[in-house]
This record gives C-alpha cells, sequence and structure tokens, in this order.
C-alpha cells in the first residue's frame, strides 16, 4: 500500500512539475515577446526622434539651438533610463508573481496529497504516517526552494541580457 501510494505520489509530483514547468515556460516566452516589442517600440521611437532633431540641428545652425538639442537627447536618454528601470521592475514583478502562484499551486498540491494520506491511513499507523506526511513536507519544501532559485536565477540572466542589451543600444 506505501509503495503504491508512493508511486502515486511520485507520480501526481511528476505530472504537477511539467505542468508547472510547461506554464512557466509559457509565460516567459510570452513576457520575453512583450518586452522584445516594447524594446523595438522604443529603439524606433527614439531613432525617429534622433532623426528629427538632427534635421533641425541641419536647419538651425546657431548655438542655442544645438544647446536645446542637447537638452532634448539628454531628457532622452533619461526617459529611456527611466523607461529600462520600469521594465526591470516589471519583469522583476512579474517573476515574483510566477514564483508565487507556482509556489501557492505546489503547496496546495502537497496540502492534498498530505490530507488524502491522511484521510486513508488514520489507524494503528498513524505514527509512521505523520513521520511519512513531515518526509514528504521536508521533501516538498526542500523541491519549493529549489524551484523558485531556479525561477529566480532565470530573471536575473534576463534582466542581465536586457542591461546588457540596453548598453550596447544606448552605445551605439
Amino acid at each position: 500500500l506505501r509503495a503504491n501510494q508512493r508511486q502515486e505520489l511520485e507520480r501526481l509530483r511528476s505530472d504537477k512539475e511539467r505542468s508547472s514547468a510547461k506554464k512557466l515556460e509559457n509565460e516567459v516566452v510570452k513576457l520575453a515577446k512583450i518586452h522584445a516589442n516594447e524594446l523595438s517600440n522604443l529603439r524606433d521611437s527614439l531613432e525617429r526622434a534622433a532623426a528629427e532633431t538632427i534635421r533641425g540641428i541641419k536647419r538651425e545652425s546657431n548655438e542655442q539651438r544645438k544647446r536645446e538639442v542637447e537638452e532634448a537627447l539628454q531628457g532622452m536618454k533619461a526617459n529611456q533610463n527611466q523607461e529600462n528601470i520600469r521594465m526591470r521592475n516589471d519583469i522583476m514583478k512579474e517573476a515574483n508573481q510566477t514564483i508565487a502562484e507556482r509556489e501557492y499551486d505546489l503547496k496546495a498540491a502537497h496540502t492534498r496529497q498530505i490530507e488524502k494520506l491522511k484521510a486513508e491511513l488514520n489507524d494503528a499507523s498513524s505514527r509512521t504516517l505523520a513521520s511519512e506526511i513531515e518526509k514528504v513536507k521536508r521533501a516538498h519544501n526542500i523541491e519549493l526552494d529549489k524551484v523558485a532559485k531556479e525561477v529566480e536565477l532565470f530573471y536575473v540572466e534576463r534582466i542581465e541580457t536586457l542591461k546588457r542589451d540596453i548598453r550596447n543600444q544606448n552605445s551605439e
């Protein structure tokens, strides 16, 4: 009976992990597409604004106009930096939300499994069951920590890539 229960728990955990991983992967792809589109739009907007500014400089060559253009470019850079910060914060917020949802789902699944075990084995072997439940809880907590670290690492790497892309974009 225990072996069957362990196999069933392992199958349920595996199914839940696959489902969660697929959902997380889909969300990450979706976020990456959205942010890539936003970056592209921002880049296009900045290029149009810079091109317009350059045309204005060519038309008006006095020093006052050049200073105004330089101030406008600095303002655009400041706006771009603010947008970069906002996007980074959005990514972190979404990552934290995804982690929280995944933890919630895993905890709910684990709680259901534990409650099922408690209901099925409420007899003389309850001490052994309690021990097994604690083992399952510890294993699941370790698993949750691992998943949270993996997701956090993924988003940290993604943010670093975005920062690098933005720096490259700024240097162009």
